[in-house]
């Protein structure tokens, strides 16, 4: 029983760590920054409103995943500060967020094929070479501001995050 105990406190600080290692991201998404992948992408107004739609639809399902997986925590925090461990419970609600994480993940996929199915070929391989990551977007942020600079000079139009 002390292993489990042990193993879910583990569990516990590690998901609290992967939340608070998140940095602050603003309200707006980097698409809606005065206009910049736009304007990279040399986008129409169709494309553009289509583009909007896609990525508010993407944000919207995203907020909803983010909550459930939010709430799942909050109840294994409970349980672990009341001792009121229930070791199913506890690994149902662990593999509910992988799960959660995983459709999280799709569904960016989902909204990068929507974004590249609108653009001509010429904005499609502007895209892929600025876009073409479509999972963690943390391992190569330095590389993409350092190609964003080379191509638009020395500030890049998307410095607050990003969505792939």
């Amino acid at each position: 029983m002390k292993k489990i105990v042990v193993l879910l406190a583990a569990v516990t600080f590690m998901s609290i760590g992967l939340v608070n290692a998140q940095p602050n991201k603003p309200n707006r998404p980097i698409f809606q920054n005065n206009g910049g992948i736009y304007k990279m992408l040399n986008l129409t107004a169709d494309q553009q409103k289509q583009f909007s739609d896609i990525m508010y639809n993407q944000r919207l399902k995203a907020v909803d995943i983010r909550a459930d997986i939010e709430k799942n925590r909050i109840e294994i925090q409970k349980m672990i500060r009341d001792n009121n461990i229930d070791e199913g419970k506890i690994l149902s609600l662990t593999d509910a967020n992988s799960k959660l994480q995983a459709e999280l993940k799709s569904e960016r996929i989902k909204s990068w094929l929507a974004v590249y199915k609108i653009l001509t070929p010429e904005q499609k391989e502007l895209w892929s070479k600025n876009f073409g990551r479509m999972g963690n977007a943390r391992g190569f942020m330095r590389e993409r501001i350092n190609r964003l600079k080379d191509n638009f000079g020395s500030r890049p139009m998307m410095r607050n995050r990003m969505m792939y």
